[in-house]
């Protein structure tokens, strides 16, 4: 799926009609995973609050995620690039960030054809999917949501819906370091070409975006330095692995839209 640039925004002045709504706010909130028996499959469980009827730009994160939006349970696949969500004021949503590379086997879809797609996990998961939704509508509070959809994901490992742990470590290691390709498929006893047979299956997504993907997200988590005037741009983009400058800047044009600069005025103005 995708992550918000920002995890809260106050409510816009773009005209007057908007001043009386200036109590009003959207969030959203990550917290671990309460479940043992998922938590090889679960990066982050999440709720999000829309406080006005507005699109909301998601940037890439390489994962997957269980969705219930008040109606349907649904799963969502990884996106090379920025997507932007359409939300109506009040919406509420829970979800299950999945680790990176248990995507396919969790949803039962091949990773390459939920690449930027939303399947619903009533026609996927059958009685389990009617089951969860029956549960969701029946919770009384999100917390209590978000225990059912871990739950879930629990029944799917216990059904039989083998993770490839080969691929969540590699995925791992690609995404949260500069370890090469190449030496991290030596680690595991692959030829690069393994390896991304792999990543396309499990995840949908290869191992050289997946490295582009985690070294954008380490250059977002590093925007409130760059508005503190703690680090310059031109460092940041070394420090982050980037050939220079002007690397840096296409990169976050190709999976944001917007230049570092751009998206450090958005986060500030947000």
């Amino acid at each position: 799926m995708a992550i918000p640039l920002k995890h809260s925004a106050r409510v816009p002045k773009f005209a007057g009609e908007y001043n009386s709504l200036e109590k009003h706010s959207s969030w959203y909130r990550e917290f671990a995973s309460s479940s043992r028996s998922a938590a090889d499959a679960i990066e982050r469980t999440w709720e999000g609050k829309a406080g006005w009827t507005r699109s909301l730009r998601l940037l890439p994160d390489a994962c997957a995620d269980i969705v219930w939006d008040g109606e349907r349970l649904m799963a969502i696949g990884p996106s090379p690039s920025a997507s932007c969500g359409q939300l109506r004021a009040g919406d509420y949503r829970v979800g299950v960030r999945l680790r990176c590379g248990s995507g396919a086997a969790l949803i039962g879809v091949d990773g390459r054809a939920m690449r930027g797609k939303t399947a619903y996990l009533r026609d996927l998961w059958g009685s389990l999917g009617k089951h969860t939704e029956r549960r969701l509508h029946s919770a009384e509070s999100r917390s209590e949501q978000r225990r059912v959809l871990e739950e879930s994901i629990a029944w799917r490992i216990d059904d039989g819906s083998g993770l490839d742990r080969l691929t969540l470590e590699a995925a791992r290691r690609i995404r949260s370091s500069a370890r090469s390709i190449e030496r991290v498929a030596i680690d595991f006893d692959l030829n690069p070409r393994e390896l991304r047979r792999r990543f396309a299956r499990e995840i949908g997504l290869g191992p050289k975006t997946l490295q582009r993907i985690g070294r954008f997200d380490r250059l977002i988590a590093r925007i409130p330095d760059l508005l503190a005037g703690r680090i310059e741009m031109a460092t940041l983009a070394l420090e982050l692995g980037y050939a220079d400058q002007a690397h840096m800047c296409r990169e976050c044009l190709a999976f944001s839209g917007s230049s570092p600069a751009a998206l450090a005025e958005h986060y500030r103005r947000s």
